[in-house]
């Protein structure tokens, strides 16, 4: 564009009407703004450039990590389908495995069912046998149980008539102790019927030990009645003839005052061994002297542990007559001819078999301890 200097401008001026020189200023002001626009454009395309050369920058980056990154999916793709591949070769390695043993199993279970059903049909035939041969041995066994009990009826019959024969003595005959019973014909040892001064009186008799004829006073064997008991009792008696009993100090006194007896002591420990000890001479006093007590000579197994009593009285726990600071009764849990107390307590407590203990049913001078008895009986027997 050509340029021109303000004289010239104004000699132009000077020698142009107006009009024309409007024009020109026109056209020059024209090509100035075109010269704007034209710098303007250059610089928005030079930034427009730019900007789009940072943005392919920034995608070119973010290009290259999305890249990195595929190619490490890539990467973790294959390890794991390789993983994959060994994990099903090991699966089908062990299916394969396992089917093999199914397979060995289901044949040792096959064999073994073999074996069971022909293990249970010879037990079948066992059994079967076995309950023909019981059903046979059923029927001779009940074919001898019959003729067994045919056997059995014809001797129960016979011994209850001779029981009844018995009995029938026993009640008729009114003797005044188990030796007359037993002088009459009598052998079997069992209850009968006395008379102890003019009264009717049950006895136990002994018809077996040492020759019979012996009237039971006292029998312990289970502890099944208690002898901690008072002066009455022991006076008139307590228990049963059929099991342990008492017969009582009036009796005693009324079957010792009118001849001459002897005492047997039968004792039993906790193993089973037996003694004896017998007394030659035995009285009981009347109430009157407390039912003093009275033996004589000692003979036996079992040891003297009554002879110290001898001319003692009778005491229970409400009436002291020993000669002890203290009631020997209560201490020793009986009744019985205490001194101060006694070798013997067979009136006492019963305790276990073999315990050691004062209160037990004990007769020191066997053992020469205080062992609790299993079993002691008292009899006597006219001299």
């Amino acid at each position: 564009m050509e340029m021109r200097t303000v004289n010239e401008q104004e000699e132009i001026y000077e020698d142009t009407t107006a009009a024309p020189q409007i024009s020109r200023r026109s056209d020059i002001k024209r090509e100035n703004g075109q010269t704007k626009c034209r710098i303007a454009a250059k610089f928005f395309t030079a930034i427009t450039i730019a900007v789009v050369a940072i943005l392919a920058i920034v995608n070119y980056v973010k290009i290259q990590q999305l890249l990195d990154e595929s190619s490490q999916l890539r990467e973790g793709l294959a390890i794991s389908q390789l993983q994959l591949t060994e994990a099903i070769g090991n699966v089908s390695e062990s299916l394969a495995n396992s089917q093999q043993r199914q397979t060995e199993t289901i044949g040792i279970i096959s064999e073994s069912l073999a074996n069971s059903q022909q293990k249970q049909t010879e037990a079948i035939g066992i059994i079967s046998e076995s309950l023909a041969n019981s059903q046979r041995q059923q029927y001779e066994a009940i074919g001898n149980i019959s003729d067994r009990i045919i056997e059995l009826g014809q001797k129960l019959n016979n011994t209850i008539r001779q029981l009844t024969g018995e009995v029938a003595i026993a009640k008729s005959f009114q003797g005044e102790d188990c030796k007359a019973v037993f002088n009459n014909g009598i052998t079997t040892s069992g209850i009968y019927t006395i008379n102890v001064g003019g009264k009717a009186t049950q006895v136990y008799c002994d018809m077996e030990t040492d020759g019979g004829g012996w009237t039971v006073f006292q029998r312990r064997f289970d502890g099944g009645v208690d002898f901690y008991r008072n002066w009455i009792s022991y006076q008139q008696g307590f228990g049963s003839l059929n099991g342990e009993f008492w017969l009582g100090l009036d009796l005693l006194h009324q079957l010792t005052a009118g001849a001459s007896y002897k005492l047997r002591v039968d004792l039993e420990d906790a193993e089973n061994n037996t003694a004896y000890a017998e007394y030659k001479t035995f009285t009981v006093g009347p109430e009157s002297s407390n039912y003093t007590l009275t033996v004589g000579r000692y003979s036996g197994t079992a040891g003297d542990s009554l002879a110290d009593n001898s001319h003692d009285q009778f005491s229970t726990f409400d009436r002291d007559h020993d000669w002890s600071g203290m009631n020997c009764a209560v201490g020793r849990h009986g009744g019985w001819w205490y001194y101060a107390c006694s070798m013997s307590n067979l009136n006492g407590e019963y305790l276990t078999p073999g315990e050691s203990d004062s209160r037990g049913l004990i007769w020191f001078r066997w053992k020469n301890n205080y062992e609790s008895m299993r079993k002691t009986e008292m009899k006597i027997k006219p001299v």
